[in-house]
Order: structure tokens, then C-alpha cells, then sequence
């Protein structure tokens, strides 16, 4: 069968090590990850590819990207989004995506299960560098969330993430 498919990885100290090949295109926003690095449109080349058309192989990436979640720190309701725009602006971000907003219920994390409320990409020439875009323009992201106690949880988007990438 041609058409898309899905490799998850882990990295290990001995490299790089396949979890599963799946016949999908990816979840989330694999689809525009893949685009900004290669420029290849996953959807266009999959249809290409099941109807036994030339399939184009995109540009050899140049850079690196880091794909992350945010999540939310309290049980509640959003109260209020700040600092999105200075988020987007931040040097090496090429998306940044809020899933949920101001009225919004969101739930804390529940055991090594999280709620994604929204999502950043960051490109660097390494990962290192581009997994510290991302941190770093993360904590400019605020969030206010009305906790079901009543009192107000102020967080950054970098909630959960490494504090050192």
C-alpha cells in the first residue's frame, strides 16, 4: 500500500530507537512540522501516492524543529491569555496554536496524563538550540485560570517543560 506513514521514536543514550510505524499521517500538526522543515505537504504527496502519481521527496531540511504541548497547571476555567504575540515573535518560532481560550474548563495534570491546551513549534540548527526557543518563548506565554477553589492560578507556558533543555 503507498500513501503516509507515521514512525514514533524515542531518543536514548544509544541514539535513536523506532516505537512504531503506523499507516498515518501523524496527529496534531505533524502535517505542518513536516511542511516548514521540508516543504513537502504530507496530505498532497499521500494522495499523489495512492493514485501512483510521482510523489516529490521536499527540500533536505536545513534546521531542526521541536514540536511542544502546553499544559494547563490548574483545574479551572481560563480566565485570560497574555503575551501570545510576543510568544509568535519570539526569535526561531514558526507556530504557536492555543487550543483553548478565556472561558475555557481545563483540567491539571492527572498522573503522567496532561490535557493539551495549546502547542509551539521551534526550529533551531541544533536541537538543543531549538528546544530552548521554545522554553524560552513558552515563559513569555501567561495564562490566568480560575481554580475551582476560587482563587486565581497565574502560570506560564512553560508549565511542565525541562527548565534546561
Amino acid at each position: 500500500v503507498d500513501g503516509n506513514a507515521r514512525v514514533d521514536i524515542i531518543m536514548t543514550a544509544e541514539g535513536a530507537k523506532v516505537i512504531e510505524v503506523n499507516p498515518f499521517m501523524g496527529g496534531a500538526n505533524m502535517y505542518k512540522a513536516v511542511k516548514l522543515l521540508t516543504g513537502v505537504s504530507l496530505v498532497e504527496q499521500g494522495l499523489r501516492a495512492m493514485l501512483g502519481l510521482r510523489v516529490d521527496g521536499g527540500r533536505k531540511p536545513t534546521q531542526v524543529l521541536d514540536y511542544r504541548f502546553i499544559a494547563a497547571r490548574y483545574t479551572g476555567h481560563i480566565q485570560k491569555i497574555s503575551g501570545l504575540s510576543r510568544t509568535r515573535r519570539f526569535p526561531g518560532i514558526r507556530h504557536v496554536q492555543m487550543f483553548m481560550g478565556a472561558g475555557d474548563r481545563v483540567e491539571a495534570p492527572q498522573g503522567d496524563g496532561y490535557e493539551d491546551i495549546g502547542e509551539i513549534m521551534s526550529i533551531g540548527r541544533t536541537i538543543q538550540e531549538a528546544m530552548e526557543r521554545g522554553y524560552a518563548a513558552l515563559r513569555r506565554l501567561h495564562l490566568r485560570i480560575f481554580k475551582d477553589n476560587g482563587r486565581v492560578g497565574r502560570q506560564t507556558g512553560a508549565y511542565l517543560q525541562p527548565k534546561k533543555p
